[in-house]
């Protein structure tokens, strides 16, 4: 049993490669799939997220798609009953604030690079014109988006030096790390723990599990979860799964070497998180099954957890690590502040993957 969690990016070749190439044998022709998509305020055929699962839908089950998928559009400010159960936590947690751009820590990096980056592109210009720090910090947003729609790269790309770039790249780590990551002050970097334990918790159960579906009837949980969200959602997630809990804090004064907290390893266009449980057969009455925690196809092993095959973890000993870190973080609903009239007693996590039934729950054909 297998959970992805996506960023919306070139979902269509992500379909074609999971039902193809990756996992062949998750999914049997003529049963119903689902996968789920965060939904934030906006109408649903607005959602770029929701827009990404219908494409993923498209290259997994191809001219089937319309017939067999389904999106689950789980709307994180529907309802009461989507307080700390949702895709999106953070919209429901009054006392979240990512400190805007990482905060210091990306202004004093920047201003190690970028004044010589923004003299030498003012001086190469020939008119009246000229940028400041903030437009030419676009520039390769530029470069990576026209280099995505047209499928060439964009010769904004050759407005950097491959130095400059790099400098570029690390800041954006900063942003990350102290906005809504690891270094973040606040609720952020424990946002997704309940959401952590009830999806790790499903894995434990196994395949085959029957949940509640949308009119009271019953369905088959995928043994593939896909789930879809946003850019921050996903450094959120990555920040409470322990995977960077040795890393230490990033200075802002020199890119450290071999850093592990990269954003450009896994939160990018076609950006995956996957949680993969196996069962190896190896002193499994003890410790099976494991987990193994994939950034883009690549392993990323749990620092203080590597007792199985591969340096994989006891999927028992991972959820012990994860009650651990709630135990230590509090409760959800204190942690965010949450007052608002008919919030549940607790925060569930991630419900929706067995309950199609909830009332912040919509559904939507590819």
């Amino acid at each position: 049993m297998e959970a992805s969690i996506d960023k919306p990016y070139l979902a269509i070749r992500t379909g074609v490669d999971d039902r193809l190439e990756r996992d062949p044998g998750f999914y049997q022709d003529g049963n119903p799939f689902y996968v789920w998509a965060n939904q934030y305020k906006s109408p649903i055929n607005e959602s770029r997220v929701v827009q990404t699962a219908r494409a993923f839908l498209n290259g997994y089950l191809y001219e089937y798609a319309d017939s067999y998928g389904t999106i689950v559009s789980v709307n994180s400010t529907g309802s009461p009953a989507a307080i700390g159960n949702s895709l999106g936590p953070s919209d429901s947690c009054p006392a979240f604030g990512s400190i805007s751009s990482g905060g210091d820590n990306v202004t004093n990096w920047d201003a190690t690079w970028l004044p010589k980056v923004l003299h030498r592109i003012n001086s190469e210009i020939k008119g009246n014109l000229t940028f400041d720090e903030t437009e030419v910090l676009f520039f390769p947003y530029m470069c990576a988006y026209e280099s995505q729609i047209e499928g060439r790269l964009s010769p904004w790309c050759g407005v950097f030096t491959e130095m400059e770039l790099r400098n570029y790249a690390y800041s954006q780590d900063l942003s990350y790390f102290y906005g809504v990551g690891p270094g973040s002050i606040g609720p952020a970097k424990v946002l997704f723990l309940p959401f952590l334990k009830s999806l790790l918790s499903l894995l434990e159960t196994g395949p085959g599990q029957v949940g509640v579906g949308p009119n009271g009837t019953s369905f088959e949980i995928p043994s593939l979860i896909m789930a879809f969200l946003n850019d921050n959602q996903i450094a959120e997630m990555t920040a409470a799964m322990g995977i960077f809990d040795f890393e230490g804090l990033l200075p802002d004064d020199h890119i450290p070497v071999d850093h592990l907290y990269n954003v450009a390893h896994f939160i990018t266009m076609r950006g995956t998180v996957a949680f993969e449980v196996m069962d190896c057969n190896v002193n499994k009455a003890t410790n099976g099954p494991y987990i193994r925690v994939l950034f883009n196809d690549a392993v990323y092993p749990i620092p203080s957890c590597q007792n199985g095959p591969g340096r994989t973890c006891s999927l028992v000993d991972y959820l012990a690590l994860i009650h651990k870190r709630i135990d230590e973080a509090g409760d959800f609903l204190d942690y965010c502040n949450v007052t608002e009239t008919g919030r549940p007693e607790a925060a569930t996590g991630a419900t929706f993957f067995q309950d199609l039934s909830l009332d912040f729950l919509t559904f939507v054909k590819p």
